[in-house]
């Protein structure tokens, strides 16, 4: 087929008038055939689509958006997107979008600043996707005010009681008292924990838990006991640092992500010291590469993968179920002990 609109097609995409003009057809039936292809007659179908790859031609999202009222763009808004912890998440939201029809992901990181969350919810406005999946935001509950009022939320380990806000948590005192059982019952009494930004709120509430969990063991907390490691490994293996030269170490450090357990252990070793023989460490998310690393790290299993699945899955079901009523789900969290958690040395 000649194609008269070659040269401008290498200039710039062709459009769906493009194809129209070239086929002789209206660009309706050309939507037609993209979208409801059994409503158009086989010779005139197949005759569009030899257009549209003669032209290249991809349809705009954007303005099939502007028809269904949906970009089929959603957005997950994490505090840090170096954070390996939202990892495993991340991967389970994308499961989900392409198992149900491609849907495109959009990832911000707000930093753990309210300021910079709030920017986001502006930009994810003007930007018009479908929904937005809100994982530990910085101040508690993020600024959904920002957003159109019918847009799905769905808020990770932040609790919410608003209409139509979906909201997945975990069970941060039952995950960080068996972390606390297990190190007690290898014989440790001296527990340390390592922070992430100490000011933040999930920093807050695993302290919180810590606590309660040292309360329970009849164990004492100890400021001198508590770290900031500001969720970095080299900060993590600083604060290490500082608790083994303490005049008192503590022989356990619990630290609130798995990436700050492993500079905590880096930390021990620029001090000459073992996991576990003189320092046990222990971790939370099972991120990627616990498993692998040297020795292998004890930590707590958040189920991120399967968490970040049904988050997304509980989303697309709010955009076809708008008035449905909110869920509030738990996770529990399991132990998984490998090797570098061991009784305390004996003096």
């Amino acid at each position: 087929m000649s194609n008269p609109l070659s040269k401008n097609a290498k200039d710039k995409p062709a459009t769906l008038k493009d194809v129209a003009r070239l086929a002789g057809v209206t660009h309706s039936t050309v939507s037609r055939v993209i979208n409801h292809p059994e409503l158009v007659n086989p010779t005139t179908r197949e005759k569009i689509w030899q257009c549209i790859r003669e032209l290249d031609y991809h349809p705009n999202p954007f303005a099939r958006g502007l028809q269904t009222s949906l970009s089929r763009t959603i957005a997950l808004v994490v505090p840090n997107i170096t954070n390996l912890a939202f990892a495993n998440f991340a991967r389970g939201v994308q499961s989900s979008l392409e198992q149900n029809e491609p849907y495109g992901l959009i990832i911000a990181s707000s930093d753990e600043d309210c300021i910079k969350e709030k920017s986001i919810c502006l930009m994810l406005r003007q930007h018009w996707v479908d929904g937005v999946i809100f994982v530990s935001s910085a101040g508690g509950i993020p600024p959904i005010e920002l957003l159109p009022e019918k847009m799905p939320k769905v808020l990770v380990e932040r609790t919410c009681k608003l209409d139509n806000i979906d909201t997945y948590l975990l069970d941060l005192d039952d995950g960080i008292k068996k972390a606390c059982e297990h190190l007690h019952g290898l014989g440790h009494g001296k527990i340390a924990i390592i922070l992430g930004d100490a000011t933040s709120i999930t920093s807050k509430e695993r302290l919180k838990s810590f606590k309660k969990a040292l309360a329970l063991l009849g164990l004492p907390s100890r400021n001198d006991y508590i770290e900031k490691g500001m969720w970095t490994s080299w900060n993590a293996k600083e604060a290490m640092i500082r608790l083994l030269k303490s005049e008192e170490p503590p022989t356990a450090v619990f630290a609130i992500t798995d990436t700050m357990a492993m500079g905590a252990i880096a930390g021990a070793w620029e001090l000459g010291l073992k996991v576990p023989e003189d320092v046990s460490v222990i971790g939370f998310n099972n991120e990627p590469g616990s498993a692998e690393y040297n020795p292998p790290l004890t930590t707590l299993d958040t189920s991120s993968f399967e968490m970040g699945r049904d988050a997304a899955e509980t989303l697309l079901r709010r955009l076809g179920e708008p008035e449905r009523p909110s869920v509030e789900i738990m996770y529990s969290t399991k132990l998984l002990v490998r090797s570098s958690t061991a009784p305390p040395k004996r003096c």
